[in-house]
């Protein structure tokens, strides 16, 4: 759930060169025409697909359904539904794909072995769709300390008494 009315979040999506700002593997979308467009995805081990997709339904606020072209490189095919959330509680926005890897089906155990999991991925996507609809900005703790001193942060005097507080605290 999105806190945006559906026609704002169809809006964001149906500008297509949106897409790469919440996809961090989809390093570029260029429009081609009012229904075409071409894909530039990073893939495994640095690799680079490419391919052009066709928009097959678009009703505007409500719904966006996509398929690759013949002879893509990437056979892909989905659709993005925004739907009123119950209560005037903004957006529900259920997405659903296909596609069939460059190296078949047995690259997709591959991937979920090297921690690339095309589930999970598409549920973090629409994470960072929803982070960036309602914030203007993705949320996200890469990069930060995670709170907990090193062993040589608690041997200074600041470490120690930090120690003991949280010790009395217990």
């Amino acid at each position: 759930i999105v806190d945006k009315p559906p026609e704002e979040c169809y809006a964001f999506w149906r500008e297509l060169t949106n897409l790469p700002r919440f996809i961090p593997s989809l390093k570029s979308v260029t429009v081609t025409d009012e229904r075409t467009s071409h894909w530039v995805v990073e893939g495994a081990a640095g690799t680079t697909l490419e391919w052009d997709s066709q928009i097959t339904a678009d009703h505007e606020g409500e719904r966006i359904a996509w398929r690759s072209l013949e002879g893509a490189a990437v056979k892909h095919a989905g659709s993005v539904r925004f739907e009123p959330a119950p209560g005037g509680r903004g957006c529900i926005v259920r997405i659903l794909m296909h596609y069939e890897p460059p190296m078949g089906r047995a690259s997709v155990g591959l991937s979920k072995l090297v921690g690339r999991d095309p589930d999970a991925e598409a549920r973090e996507h629409l994470r960072r769709f929803k982070h960036l609809m309602e914030a203007g900005e993705i949320l996200t703790t890469r990069g930060q300390p995670s709170g907990r001193r090193s062993w040589l942060g608690r041997l200074t005097p600041e470490g120690r008494k930090s120690r003991a507080a949280q010790e009395q605290s217990t």
